[in-house]
């Protein structure tokens, strides 16, 4: 029996929380009538505005992935923060947010500005269920950059000298 549920089989699996920070173009009305065009109201919650610090480890616990969409940027710290809590980030390539993301291992990186491309790295990371073996790369990475391999380097520098 065909089912009455719209968009594609990945997208009627799972739930998207979409977070609009946009300072620019703060007016999410017509995202929210584009949802319910759609179909998806059951499937995807807009929210828009401030997150207050208290609030900001629910958003990501609720989180299998974080999805930055930046057209322009240098650096993120979103992606810090989703590495934080060892969460994956699909990202596009602008600034500096691909040496943060390396592709395939922390996460997925797409070029800016290609909605198709965004919207094939999402499904690619549901449909390849990539959220464990990315996390480990995101832990992985979080160790590289963690204060420990520069106190190590410093402790056998101070050794041989």
């Amino acid at each position: 029996m065909p089912s009455n549920q719209r968009g594609t089989p990945v997208t009627t699996r799972f739930r998207v929380l979409a977070y609009n920070s946009d300072t620019v173009n703060p007016d999410i009305a017509p995202h929210r009538a584009q949802i319910r065009r759609h179909g998806l109201s059951e499937q995807v919650r807009l929210d828009a505005g401030y997150v207050a610090d208290a609030d900001v480890p629910r958003y990501f616990a609720a989180a299998d992935v974080v999805v930055q969409p930046y057209v322009s940027a240098t650096q993120s710290g979103v992606a810090q923060i989703a590495f934080h809590f060892d969460k994956p980030v699909i990202t596009t390539d602008v600034g500096g947010l691909a040496e943060i993301v390396p592709h395939e291992e922390a996460g997925l990186v797409v070029p800016p500005e290609d909605p198709a491309a965004l919207a094939g790295a999402v499904t690619r990371f549901f449909k390849e269920e990539r959220a464990e073996t990315l996390a480990a790369g995101v832990r992985t990475q979080k160790e590289a950059h963690s204060w420990t391999p520069l106190y190590d380097a410093l402790e056998e520098l101070a050794r041989s000298a």
